[in-house]
């Protein structure tokens, strides 16, 4: 029995191949991935002068159930297992933390870019925030073969 038996893994994906590969991760560590694992998505919050806002076409709830279709899509090209999936709205790294905070998880696989320490500057940094704000251990899983 490992330390992260019973515990909650929430995974942070982007639907990227390096993103597939943190979930295959994560499955390896877990007792019962089917249980254990909760894939996060997080899209932007929508904006008053977003037209379909305007012209009611575009919601949350429309726009929580066609993500979550398309991360499971996403699942099943990748061969992974029907997995839970939270879609979360609003900063990436402020979202992942709070919802690690609310349910009580005990660890958070995230997949990096690991891009360059100016491209981190200018864009910020998911990965640099959840690191060290995360209320539980953090795995940060780098390319392989990323240069440095």
């Amino acid at each position: 029995m490992s330390w992260i038996s019973n515990k909650q893994i929430i995974i942070p994906i982007d639907l990227t191949d390096f993103s597939a590969q943190g979930i295959r991760t994560s499955m390896e560590m877990a007792d019962d991935p089917e249980n254990q694992l909760t894939i996060v998505y997080v899209l932007p919050p929508l904006e008053s002068y977003d037209p379909g806002v305007h012209w009611e076409s575009l919601n949350y709830v429309d726009r929580t159930e066609s993500t979550k279709r398309s991360v499971a899509l996403f699942l099943e090209r990748n061969g992974l297992p029907a997995l839970k999936i939270k879609i979360l709205f609003g900063d990436p790294g402020r979202e992942i933390v709070h919802y690690a905070n609310q349910e009580k998880i005990g660890l958070i696989v995230i997949p990096s870019h690991t891009r360059g320490t100016l491209s981190r500057w200018l864009l910020g940094s998911v990965t640099d925030y959840v690191l060290h704000h995360a209320p539980c251990p953090v795995l940060f899983l780098k390319r392989e073969n990323s240069s440095r």
